[in-house]
């Protein structure tokens, strides 16, 4: 399937960790491995899925996510559902699926569709197997990749449609494990002797993140938490940790006695003194069911906690992103924060705390859950360390970077000791003098200290920021600095962001003074902005430097989102002559979705404006000129090697939903069809006659399969044709004439042409492959000799692979060397006649000083 599959996902970071194998018999065939296999799952207790249906799950989502990819889906047996949840079994392991989508995380519901059980395993197969042998994805202990991810998939589903009756599917998914099964070995891919078990530690591993995914169920209690992890100890050998799984027993057994020991305070929390507040609130922490997100800069379970249950006292981080709460702020930790620097001296004592909570790393493809999934929930002790930074701004060890940099003791010492210097200080020098001193390092904790600072003293926080303004070293840095300072009222901080845009080193600190100041009403600084852009001059290096890349997208972004004509003016006067990277910025900025960035807008674009910035991206829908070793997409549709027209036509889709519909598709040509469709939209809004849409050199997929490689056409555009090409229409193509066809493009450059690009592409359902060749012009880069080849296969959406190395396929005198570098061309021509197929090679500043071959 294309998106994702989350239960696949589930089985993907199953631990590899050494499992001392029993009984690792030689078995006769793949068949005997998949019948042991068979005999050991029928011996444990499963979900009953008889009678329940098999299902297609579309999960909660984002929709600005959406631009950059599919939408996420997973299948599996629908157990039950209710108001909140659907539980489906698949792959060894149930998940309980929220339907309702979560503020800050998703603003899209999860929905449920029955699947026909013939047609979905037929599916299931035809798609298992675009699934390559080398697949690129994670390679790590807990992340099986490729052909050997499907192995489990098929062996559960087969066996679930068994409980149901179907042996007919049952014995049609066995067929296809067993054909991948004798194909590839699963000791020549694993540590493991055969598949029977193999299967075992992947299913075992699954049963793992079910039990630790539990924790994140507040439904379940801690003696159901315990049963779980007593069954994996139990019947998969701790699901790869025997030592990590006796470890969560016997936590929840020490804290399940305490919660039966532990009694009801004599007096509400209200009215106890602040020690016995915080005592009793770090008791409760084992009951936090903050969702976590990520380990990165800030730690983001509280973050996402507050998003639900309201905001955090004033300063912190989450006041500046308001969001309508639909909970009662009464969480443990929301109180801790709120009993501030009382309940430091007892969360610096619970920092060593390995109790469990109930916040769980949901993110099923994070780094945390990857590299060691025992880590996903976080301890009583790292909530209190959570709760410590927004208390005090900083962050004092593991919750920020790797968390297994240092041995789970070294990081709780270290933790403990940064928590400790910092509380003598503050109570040596005071809460604002320490903060004071924090911006001004312009470090990782200055921004949240500044938002600190600002509630105490507005102006003391205007000085210090433009003190760690001029002392940071990080262009990013300062611009955040610089956007802190644009929230803070009052005229000091006005004052202070003119002189950043008039006097500022750099020019992203100009451009960001001047968003922050258009905040601010002052519309006057767009005519400033303007002129930078008019200066502006895009790099002459191969690959921009981060800071330059920011720079312009930057300077980009408040051109086209300020609401002034001539703003947008500016930009459209420059795009055709800009790089192809820049106008690729260009268009992602005026399709509205970069706001994030210069948050330069504080209410509704004029309607002009509006169509302006229309107008300039469909003008964009006539530019051919492609971006190679570039892949992404907009709006659902993903693209490798896009052309700015198909990523305009993206930007149109996501602009004017009603009024535009861009679908991408494998060829060009299936795009450019579907791009003319637009243009002729527009052009009936404005009253203008339609296009005529193009035409395929294609026909009707008749006769004999290896006709349907046979060219058709062969078009050049940029400059004068060859008059002789290893290619020729009437000819079927071959991988070794496509590389021959690379090279002698190669040696007959013309003077004038910086490069060129070669593409053959056979629409979907159609014979004939359709050629073009387009000379490319420019100046060349610096160092001028430095070339630039890249290639893409593209076959029926699924598969993508990049072909040629930088340099360029080998050039020699013996024509043998084309045909073998063909090789991988050839393998998808053959396997490709009923498929759309798109071959596109481009080869820039590929000027050769010797004499062309004979």
């Amino acid at each position: 399937m294309n998106a994702p599959r989350t239960v696949l996902t589930l089985l993907a970071f199953c631990a590899l960790i050494a499992v001392t194998p029993c009984g690792a018999e030689d078995y006769a065939s793949p068949k005997d491995e998949i019948a042991a296999a068979v005999t050991w799952y029928d011996s444990l207790q499963w979900p009953d899925v008889l009678g329940k249906p098999y299902v297609e799950v579309t999960l909660t989502d984002s929709k600005s996510e959406l631009r950059w990819r599919p939408r996420r889906t997973m299948r599996g047996f629908l157990l039950s559902e209710d108001d909140k949840a659907y539980h489906v079994f698949c792959d060894g392991a149930t998940q309980c699926i929220l339907k309702s989508p979560l503020p800050g995380l998703a603003d899209l519901p999860a929905e449920a569709r029955e699947l026909g059980p013939t047609s979905a395993v037929e599916n299931e197969i035809k798609e298992l197997r675009h699934t390559q042998s080398d697949d690129r994805g994670f390679h790590t202990p807990y992340f099986p990749s490729g052909w050997l991810r499907t192995y489990p998939h098929l062996f559960v589903l087969a066996r679930c449609f068994a409980r149901q009756g179907r042996t007919d599917l049952a014995e049609k998914l066995d067929k296809e494990l067993t054909i991948r099964l004798v194909q590839i070995p699963v000791k020549s891919i694993s540590q493991e002797p055969n598949f029977a078990i193999a299967i075992k530690k992947w299913i075992g591993n699954a049963a793992m993140l079910e039990a630790i995914n539990g924790f994140g169920d507040v439904s379940l209690t801690r003696p159901q938490l315990l049963r779980q992890f007593e069954r994996l100890a139990r019947d998969f050998s701790g699901g790869g940790s025997n030592e990590e799984t006796a470890s969560f027993v016997e936590r929840l057994r020490t804290m399940i006695a305490e919660d039966e020991a532990h009694t009801k305070p004599a007096r509400p929390i209200e009215v106890m003194s602040d020690d016995e507040k915080a005592r009793e609130l770090i008791f409760r922490l084992r009951d936090e069911d903050g969702l976590q997100k990520s380990y990165s800069l800030v730690a983001n379970w509280l973050e996402t906690t507050a998003f639900i249950r309201g905001p955090l006292r004033p300063g912190s981080l989450l006041t500046r992103t308001p969001v309508e709460p639909f909970g009662p702020d009464d969480s443990p930790a929301h109180q801790l924060i709120r009993l501030g620097p009382a309940a430091v001296p007892a969360l610096i004592a619970t920092l060593d705390d390995e109790r469990l909570s109930r916040c769980v790393e949901r993110g099923q493809q994070s780094a945390e859950m990857r590299r060691d999934p025992w880590n996903a929930v976080l301890t009583v002790g790292d909530c209190a360390e959570t709760i410590l930074f927004y208390i005090s701004g900083r962050h004092f060890g593991k919750a920020f970077g790797d968390r297994g940099s240092l041995p789970k003791g070294g990081q709780v010492a270290s933790t403990r000791a940064q928590a400790e210097q910092w509380w003598r200080e503050r109570q040596e020098k005071g809460e604002k003098q320490m903060l004071i001193q924090g911006v001004r390092l312009a470090d990782r904790d200055s921004l949240e200290q500044a938002r600190h600072l600002a509630v105490l003293d507005p102006s003391a926080a205007v000085q210090a920021l433009a003190a760690g303004i001029e002392t940071s070293k990080s262009l990013e840095g300062r611009i955040a600095l610089i956007r802190e300072i644009a929230t803070i009222p009052g005229e000091a901080a006005t004052r202070t962001l003119y002189e950043l845009m008039k006097s500022g080193i750099h020019l992203g600190d100009r451009v960001s003074a001047a968003a922050g100041l258009w905040q601010r009403g002052e519309t006057s600084v767009a005519a400033t902005v303007i002129r930078e852009w008019e200066k502006w001059k895009p790099s002459t290096l191969p690959y921009v430097p981060n800071d330059e890349d920011t720079e312009t997208l930057e300077l980009i972004d408040f051109l086209a989102s300020c609401g002034d004509n001539a703003a947008l003016h500016a930009l459209d006067t420059r795009f055709s002559s800009l790089p192809v990277e820049t106008k690729f910025l260009v268009i992602e900025s005026g399709s509205n979705s970069n706001f994030d960035r210069t948050e330069v807008e504080s209410k509704p674009l004029p309607a002009e404006f509006e169509a302006l910035r229309e107008n300039l991206i469909v003008k964009a829908l006539d530019d051919k000129v492609q971006r190679f070793r570039y892949s992404g997409g907009r709006n659902g549709v993903s693209l490798t090697n896009p052309r700015v027209c198909d990523m305009a036509a993206c930007a149109l889709a996501e602009l004017q939903p009603a009024r535009y519909a861009f679908k991408g598709g494998v060829t060009r040509f299936e795009r450019d069809v579907q791009i003319a469709q637009m243009r002729n939209s527009w052009r009936s809004t404005h009253g203008l006659a339609p296009l005529p849409l193009p035409k395929s050199a294609s026909h009707d997929a008749v006769g004999a399969e290896e006709d349907r490689n046979a060219v058709v056409s062969c078009e050049w555009s940029g400059g004068p044709p060859l008059s002789t090409l290893p290619i020729a229409v009437g000819q079927t193509l071959t991988g070794g004439d496509f590389v021959k066809t690379v090279l002698y493009l190669h040696h007959h450059l013309p003077k004038d042409c910086i490069g060129f690009t070669l593409s053959s592409e056979r629409d979907r359902n159609q014979s004939g492959i359709m050629v073009e060749i387009e000379w490319l012009h420019g100046p060349p880069p610096e160092p001028s000799s430095q070339e630039d080849c890249s290639g893409s296969l593209w076959l029926d959406e699924q598969s993508t692979l990049g072909f040629f190395p930088r340099e360029g396929p080998k050039d020699s005198a013996d024509p043998n060397d084309a045909a073998r570098q063909g090789e991988e061309v050839s393998a998808v021509l053959r396997r490709s006649v009923a498929n759309p197929l798109s071959i596109v090679c481009s080869w820039k500043w590929a000027r050769v000083l010797h004499a062309p071959p004979h």
